[in-house]
């Protein structure tokens, strides 16, 4: 699809739509997954900030099969977004199957990458929503009380200077009705 568009690569392509972008004033902020450092180097002067989703440090059974989620690709590629001073945007996944033990763990991650790179500016708290059709799609999704106990634990543990979002857009507002 990308050849009948013209672009020889999806890197290409997503650098045609940041120029097009900034040419109609609007600062992009690149989630293309997994890149290489050279790929974070072509897009870096195309983008106010960049950003990846860490989900979880933990192997899930959630991320079988899919060599995009391999907790260790993806913190690399944020290190490398922190070597080359790119504003960062990452966060977790809560309820794929990870334990408050494996929260705890990729909190102190980013905040590890933060500390040596100062370039995480936010992470994002995000409750698993499960979609029909899907492998996961009768797991449970997180009750409000792993979510605020996830929020309290990245205040904690992540330095001042990270913001913390919780994705209001996929929590059900009943929910939050005591």
């Amino acid at each position: 699809m990308l050849e009948e568009l013209g672009y020889s690569s999806t890197l290409e392509y997503v650098l045609f739509l940041c120029e097009k972008a900034i040419d109609i004033g609007i600062l992009p902020h690149t989630n293309a997954g997994i890149m290489t450092r050279s790929e974070l180097e072509a897009l870096k002067p195309l983008n106010a900030s960049m950003g990846l989703m860490l989900e979880s440090t933990a192997v899930l059974d959630a991320h079988k099969d899919c060599p995009g989620k391999i907790p260790e690709c993806r913190l690399e590629t944020i290190r490398e977004a922190g070597r080359l001073k790119i504003p960062y945007t990452t966060g977790l996944l809560i309820g794929i199957g990870e334990s408050r033990e494996d929260r705890i763990e990729s909190l102190e991650k980013i905040a590890a990458l933060h500390r040596d790179y100062g370039h995480i500016q936010e992470i994002i708290i995000q409750n698993f929503a499960p979609k029909p059709g899907t492998a996961m799609e009768n797991f449970p999704e997180p009750d409000i009380e792993e979510m605020m106990d996830t929020v309290a634990l990245a205040a904690r543990i992540l330095p001042p200077d990270v913001a913390i979002q919780v994705a209001p857009n996929l929590i059900d507002p009943r929910a939050l009705i005591l």
